[in-house]
């Protein structure tokens, strides 16, 4: 049952990818992989972001509300990765 209801939220493109497969696990992880990325790749946009967090300066031409904006999108970004 929740592999037919993973299979209907799919568009066409997406579905022919997953169509293949038997369980709704199998569905799953492979849309994870591709998606979301392995905890490989998953660890190294965490380390990204947090270099791009330590880097970040305000620019001269910028607002401080844009400042703000962007380091919170920073933030936000790198606690959906649990980097806290």
């Amino acid at each position: 049952m929740a592999l037919f209801f993973i299979q209907v939220a799919m568009s066409d493109k997406i579905f022919s990818r997953i169509m293949s497969c038997k369980i709704a696990k199998k569905a799953w992880t492979m849309l994870e992989e591709d998606y979301v990325g392995t905890t490989k790749t998953l660890q190294m946009h965490a380390q990204n972001l947090q270099r791009e967090f330590e880097l970040i300066k305000m620019k001269e031409s910028q607002s401080i509300e844009d400042y703000i904006d962007q380091v919170s999108c920073l933030a936000n970004q790198m606690r959906l990765l649990g980097d806290d």
